[in-house]
């Protein structure tokens, strides 16, 4: 898309951000905001039942950005905060972006550049920030290109599609009815909304440059097994796969729980997950299953020495 024209026929993007008690945390989000080089966009903050100062932050940029506040009671996820983005955005495009995370200057005009008549919905990589093992150095969350049909691509791949870096026709996203409440989902929702807009278009384009950050402040570990909430989100598209794609869906699903269970030390259900996930057709997580296996196995002999 030629910026030239976009001056001439200008198109408004809507950055979404759902937060919950990060006023510690999003001034570096709307900082990143107010220095983006492409400047047609309104920011709609959406609060999941903050008890911090959140809002007073939010006030401060009044003056700089074109920022809307809302605030619903606490859901316990960013599903219900971004469906309020959507239903109160004026924009064409959307653009969704966490609380903790943060994006670079060109962020938006290369994304939205980005878009033509064969493109509903632009993605890109994260660097990943930390606040601890920064010894580990910097590495990135890597999208990839999505073969047609996508929908099917995404089953195969799992969620490589990062909320932060997603932009989205307005009408898209609608048409797909925006995000899943299904509490049983929290954490897992995105990749269902993305499933479900891969159901109406298939114009999916990956960007493939670093054009945000992504904070983490968990190390190298898990919080929770995210096997069970990406199983719910699938779960919802069951009947369209083949028996093969729900055999693979198992095999990832099987390792995802595997690495959660062996970050837990609970090491006889990491074994069995890894056991089921090194039967998969992916030669990545066979070879992974089969390594993991193997440490799990020293790790037992190792504890029981000591």
């Amino acid at each position: 898309m030629d910026l030239e024209n976009l001056d001439n026929n200008p198109s408004l993007i809507s950055v979404i951000v759902p937060v919950y008690n990060s006023a510690h945390l999003i001034t570096r989000l709307l900082d990143s905001l107010v220095i983006q080089s492409y400047k047609l966009f309104e920011v709609l903050i959406c609060d999941d039942g903050s008890t911090d100062n959140l809002k007073e932050i939010i006030d401060s940029y009044n003056s700089k950005l074109d920022i809307r506040y809302f605030k619903n009671s606490n859901f316990g996820g960013p599903a219900v905060s971004r469906n309020i983005g959507i239903k109160n955005s004026r924009g064409t495009f959307l653009a969704f972006v966490d609380a903790d995370d943060w994006w670079k200057r060109d962020k938006l005009k290369i994304c939205l550049m980005s878009f033509n008549k064969n493109t509903d919905f632009v993605y890109h990589d994260l660097i990943i920030h930390r606040e601890k093992y920064k010894f580990l150095g910097k590495k990135v969350i890597r999208g990839a290109k999505l073969k047609s049909p996508v929908f099917t691509s995404l089953i195969k791949k799992g969620n490589i599609i990062c909320n932060s870096s997603v932009v989205v026709r307005k009408s898209v996203i609608i048409k797909s009815n925006g995000f899943s409440e299904n509490k049983d989902m929290i954490a897992a929702e995105d990749y269902n909304a993305w499933l479900r807009v891969s159901k109406i278009s298939d114009k999916f384009k990956y960007i493939n440059k670093a054009l945000g950050y992504y904070f983490t402040n968990h190390g190298i570990s898990f919080s929770r097994d995210m096997s069970k909430p990406t199983q719910v989100a699938i779960n919802e598209f069951i009947n369209d796969l083949k028996d093969k794609e729900k055999q693979e869906v198992f095999w990832k699903l099987s390792y995802m729980s595997g690495i959660f269970n062996l970050n837990k030390k609970n090491f006889n259900v990491s074994i069995k997950k890894l056991k089921a996930s090194s039967s998969s057709s992916d030669i990545n997580i066979k070879i992974k299953s089969y390594l993991l296996i193997i440490l799990v196995y020293l790790l037992i002999i190792f504890r029981v020495k000591k």
